[in-house]
């Protein structure tokens, strides 16, 4: 049975992760992780290989009969309260810093504005820091905790007094376990209300997200996906349908082909210029946007490459900052790291900094590119998701870890070197990636998307 859970005013994500007892395997991970990190590496790539082979054929459906998958009952037609305000339930992960909750919680700040009613289900443990943002003033909001993924006894309960209680309208869904699986007690509940999912990127855990978003389609009406990448696997190799495949730009780097349409978030306008620095100064900083521990080997092998005063920036916060802590110290790089959280503004780091390093193994198109780019700042990548489509040529580089550090130690080095060819490297950088992030905001604006969209719930 699943609970709400209410944190302490002064808990954090590190205060209230509850207390497991670990398998053998599992301990034996967490010990490799912090003294042989390369080794995780290679064991992290190897599977990651083996899993993207598995999701390059199409995925299981689930089945939409007639009886709800935990209880074995069919629920009668849930009828709309009659004097309600009208309602979006939003199915999200959690109310915690990331890219793709910023995007879910303006799409609950656009239903605010359009006189909706919003109904926010998370599913994931967490404080939820983000439960006091504007957006969320005045919404229904049920914390869930994570387990089980699957549906339970009292889920369709829940939805079924959710619909009869307010005047539900439709449904989006933010990377939400719970709401997917929800989806075909939904259908019978109230077969005629439209369900919009929005998608990030392909994890090769089953394809992650993406993965429920194709094994419940059929209670999908429209996707909304932001990345190249996910547009053709969606439509290519999991053969989502043109009735329900539609999105915009996040930005997307070429006009969509039929059968999907994407979307995109909006990268608050681009720099006139790059930000420059005088030439024979060094490179002071970089900003390391990634999936933590990976940026640490970049961190401390260019800054001994460049024999520079060179510092990176690592911003963020999560569960895996008391691992990150330890490496740092591990490493020796207390003088080198300096870790930002939320409390730091993004717009001070991106200030701060000469150039954005993402070490990721795995990404859609990110978000912290397209804000990068228009702070004035080049990208360095790994070649993943769907980077390509605005990092290209030398900057982008091998997403396996050892290929990643030949290639980005040299150039990180140069960029350091305070020399007018290195800097002159950098700019041409930036500019490319500029024009390429020009050509991708030609698409329509994924705000602007779905506020049309939405606007056609309110009936």
């Amino acid at each position: 049975m699943r609970e709400a859970r209410i944190a302490h005013p002064d808990a954090t994500v590190e205060t209230t992760r509850p207390a497991v007892q670990q398998s053998l395997p599992r301990r034996v991970y967490d010990v490799l992780e912090l003294r042989a990190p390369w080794l995780i590496d290679v064991l992290r790539e190897a599977v990651t290989r083996r899993r993207a082979r598995r999701i390059a054929r199409p995925l299981p459906r689930a089945r939409f009969g007639s009886a709800d998958a935990a209880t074995g009952t069919v629920p009668a037609p849930a009828a709309p309260a009659a004097d309600g305000p009208p309602a979006i339930l939003f199915g999200l992960h959690w109310l915690q810093p990331s890219g793709a909750e910023r995007w879910a919680v303006e799409t609950i700040g656009i239903a605010r504005r359009l006189g909706f009613l919003p109904i926010v289900v998370t599913d994931h443990d967490s404080v939820h820091p983000w439960l006091t943002r504007p957006e969320l003033a005045d919404a229904l909001v049920l914390a869930l905790t994570q387990e089980p993924v699957r549906p339970v006894a009292g889920d369709a309960d829940l939805l079924e007094a959710l619909l009869r209680r307010y005047d539900v309208r439709g449904a989006v869904i933010h990377h939400s376990d719970w709401l997917y699986a929800a989806l075909p007690a939904l259908k019978r509940l109230r077969p005629e209300l439209p369900v919009v999912d929005s998608l990030h990127v392909i994890e090769y855990l089953g394809g992650g997200f993406a993965g429920r978003a194709v094994e419940y389609d059929d209670g999908i009406d429209h996707h909304h996906v932001i990345s190249p990448q996910l547009v053709d696997w969606l439509r290519d190799v999991q053969g989502s349908t043109p009735r329900r495949s539609g999105s915009h730009r996040w930005p997307g780097s070429r006009p969509a082909r039929s059968g999907v349409r994407r979307t995109g978030c909006r990268p608050g306008g681009t720099a006139p210029g790059s930000r420059r620095r005088a030439v024979h100064d060094r490179l002071r900083r970089t900003a390391l946007a990634a999936e933590a521990p990976r940026p640490l080997p970049p961190a401390r092998a260019p800054s001994a490459a460049a024999g520079a005063d060179y510092r990176a920036i690592l911003h963020g916060g999560g569960e895996s900052r008391p691992l990150v802590d330890a490496l740092i110290r591990r490493y020796g790089l207390e003088k080198r790291v300096e870790l930002r959280d939320e409390s730091t503004p993004v717009g001070q780091t991106y200030a701060d900094s000469d150039l954005l390093v993402i070490p990721s193994l795995n990404e859609g198109l990110t978000l912290t590119t397209f804000e990068a780019i228009a702070a004035g700042i080049p990208v360095l990548s790994a070649d993943v998701g769907s980077q390509r489509t605005i990092v290209e040529g030398e900057m982008l580089v091998p997403w396996r870890a050892r290929g990643f550090l030949r290639a980005a130690i040299p150039l990180i080095a140069d960029f350091a070197s305070g020399g007018a060819a290195g800097e002159a490297r950098r700019e041409r950088a930036w500019r490319a990636q500029r024009d390429r992030t020009r050509a991708f905001a030609a698409l329509p604006d994924a705000h602007h998307h779905f506020e049309g969209l939405l606007s056609t719930w309110r009936r």
